[in-house]
């Protein structure tokens, strides 16, 4: 149990006044939800959507933390969440044939098959709208030389998810 929960600890650390501030691995599923509430509540910045996945993930002495609490953090400690989850490959290479190996944030291997427009709206139709990423990881990637599935795709480690989805952003702006 202990070790079950030191690794669903993304990041933690102490407040001045001595509170306890944990914020908790995810899964990408959890990540699109997140984003789709935050959109839903009028957040439209970049800045604010990953604000609220962050208060989402945070907990403040063992508590599920409020946005008020959140925005109340030192800046110092807010800016420190939002960077943990501001992620991307590292590594990245490019082979003759278009193929993208890079290492993802849990320092798996991630390969890329080269893209066009097509491949973004077929990924739509696959499993909808809301489901286009994973949809995209299912038909483009291959993490430590095996195909992801749909369901894979939606249960992978969430910081993974969020650098394959800036790097299918970059390179396949919708």
């Amino acid at each position: 149990q202990l070790m079950q929960n030191i690794m669903s600890i993304l990041h933690e650390f102490k407040t001045k006044d001595g509170r306890t501030v944990t914020v908790n691995r995810f899964q990408a599923k959890a990540a699109t939800e997140l984003t789709q509430q935050a959109i839903n509540a009028g957040q439209k910045s970049g800045l604010k959507l990953i604000s609220h996945m962050a208060a989402s993930l945070t907990h403040i002495d063992g508590r599920q933390a409020s946005m008020a609490e959140f925005r109340a953090l030192p800046m110092k400690d807010g800016l420190s969440i939002v960077e943990k989850l501001n992620v991307g490959l590292k590594d990245i290479a490019v082979d003759k044939d278009g193929v993208t190996t890079a290492n993802l944030p849990s320092g798996k291997t991630l390969s890329v098959k080269p893209s066009d427009y097509g491949t973004l709206l077929d990924a739509e139709d696959l499993h909808g709208e809301e489901m286009r990423f994973f949809s995209m990881i299912e038909m483009l990637c291959t993490i430590d030389g095996k195909s992801v599935d749909f369901v894979d795709a939606q249960l992978m480690d969430g910081l993974d998810y969020l650098a394959i989805q800036a790097y299918l952003n970059e390179s396949n702006p919708s």
